[in-house]
């Protein structure tokens, strides 16, 4: 008898404290109450230590996965949900496991110049990247990437989209000093940003005022109580200075408010996945936290 690892698609914590539920069963891939088809990895019952059940479940969860099937090599239902299970996994592990696991995924999912190796490619940006996914996570998706990166069998066009989404990912992580940029503020004067902070820690938001989402979330933020320690600076990112202008006063008086002089983006400062795209920076302009999503924010 094998021991197998089912993992919800919301990473739930269960009964071994590893974010996983214990479930006996044969095999690899098995229905569902709607007789869809999810993998699950199987564990030796020899081992018998959560830790070593989680290890091995992560560092083995892609062994038997039959990436090469016709039959399975094109199931996007079957390999976003399998995906799912297994980052949720992930983040139960520390990064020497991580790294480990990581890189045969990359070895096995996406060594071929094919359909399936584009599909992988995409789940994992979709999963780890998007704005909207509730799954996202920069510090994962940048194991991937440096992974596919270094990866002598990652198909080119594969390996070179990974290499420059690496790079994106690595600007302005936590702990970084955040990338200055001169600054328009409200009276009309030039400055920088990191001058701007002027030693408090600061809730930075990039918008675009023509942006609804940005109105809307800046709507819902002016009524979010937020710890009076922390600042709130609006940066208008679009480059419409004349909007600009038109709009600049519509925030609350006790937000700060500024116009990005250059494109920031163009100039390889910052990349936006989605505006409004927020940040906070600590007294000394370092990123404390990079791009959370807008609902994290509110709900502080």
């Amino acid at each position: 008898m094998s021991v197998v690892v089912v993992v919800s698609c919301g990473g739930g914590k269960t009964t071994d404290g590893a974010g996983s539920v214990i479930n006996q069963r044969h095999g690899n891939i098995v229905g569902d109450e709607a007789d869809s088809k999810v993998y699950i990895p199987e564990i030796p019952d020899s081992i018998v230590d959560p830790a070593g059940r989680l290890e091995y479940a992560v560092v083995h969860f892609w062994d038997q996965y039959p990436f090469s099937s016709q039959e399975t090599a094109q199931d996007t239902i079957l390999l976003e949900q399998s995906f799912s299970n297994y980052i949720s996994l992930l983040d139960a592990v520390d990064k020497l496991v991580k790294d480990r696991s990581v890189g045969r995924f990359v070895t096995k999912a996406l060594i071929n110049n094919d359909e399936s190796s584009q599909l992988a490619d995409d789940i994992i940006r979709k999963y780890l990247d998007e704005p909207n996914s509730p799954m996202r996570n920069e510090d994962l998706f940048i194991v991937f990437l440096g992974k596919m990166v270094s990866s002598g069998d990652v198909p080119e066009a594969i390996r070179l989209r990974a290499d420059y989404s690496l790079k994106q990912a690595m600007k302005n992580r936590p702990g970084m000093k955040g990338a200055d940029f001169p600054v328009l503020t409200l009276s009309g004067e030039s400055s920088t940003f990191i001058k701007e902070l002027k030693g408090d820690t600061t809730l930075v938001m990039f918008y675009d005022p023509d942006c609804e989402q940005c109105k809307e979330i800046s709507t819902q933020l002016s009524r979010t109580p937020l710890p009076g320690t922390l600042k709130i600076f609006a940066i208008d990112v679009a480059g419409d200075k004349g909007l600009w202008e038109k709009t600049k006063n519509l925030f609350p008086e006790d937000w700060k408010v500024g116009y990005a002089e250059i494109s920031l983006e163009d100039d390889g400062l910052y990349t936006f996945r989605a505006l409004p795209t927020f940040y906070i920076f600590s007294p000394d302009g370092k990123v404390i936290l990079k791009d959370p999503s807008p609902d994290m924010i509110l709900q502080k």
